[in-house]
């Protein structure tokens, strides 16, 4: 599976107080892709304080059980271990698309996050916290599609503190958590 970002592929640490500009794409994926403007995949990991100009492309065309994960900040936010992955104070100003092609697969967009994963544990917070997006999100896909202004699929924690200026109609694709929350404790990251 590959992992595309302007500045990682992958974060497990700490990203800070940095933007990228141009265009972040992964093209034509054979096993799924996870493709964001900072980091394509936040595994447990704090990306803080960035902004993303550039616009995100990712597809996947060839296994309907891999999904496409693409957003603004990161494609995907999760834990690993114990640790959460925290998104906070940062600004999407680029255009997002994911695509994908077989019929049965699934691609989330969003101009945060693609997707906002959760764990089994309930003391385990995914946070997308203090966050603006002013990017359009879109999909060109014929599989099942979840795309939103901040996340296109969301399980964990979005704060209520984060703003949808993208005018793509739903900040929150779908999930369990459709409506932005605050959990308390969680800010205390």
């Amino acid at each position: 599976v590959p992992y595309i970002g302007g500045i990682a592929g992958v974060n497990k640490g700490t990203i800070s107080k940095c933007y990228v500009k141009g265009t972040v794409i992964a093209p034509f994926s054979q096993y799924g892709c996870n493709t964001g403007g900072i980091a394509g995949f936040n595994f447990g990991g704090t990306i803080e304080n960035c902004i993303n100009y550039a616009s995100i492309y990712g597809s996947e065309y060839n296994k309907s059980d891999i999904p496409a994960y693409v957003g603004g900040i990161t494609g995907g936010n999760t834990v690993n271990g114990t640790a959460s992955g925290y998104i906070k104070g940062c600004t999407n100003n680029g255009k997002i698309e994911g695509a994908i092609n077989p019929k049965d697969g699934t691609c989330y967009s969003g101009g945060i996050a693609g997707k906002n994963f959760r764990s089994g544990e309930s003391t385990i917070c995914y946070i997308i916290n203090d966050c603006i997006n002013t990017g359009k999100v879109t999909i060109a896909s014929r599989g099942t599609n979840y795309y939103g202004g901040l996340t296109g699929y969301n399980e964990g924690n979005v704060c209520t503190c984060c703003k949808d200026q993208s005018g793509t109609g739903n900040a929150i694709g779908g999930g369990k958590g459709q409506t932005m929350t605050t959990i308390n404790g969680c800010g205390t990251h």
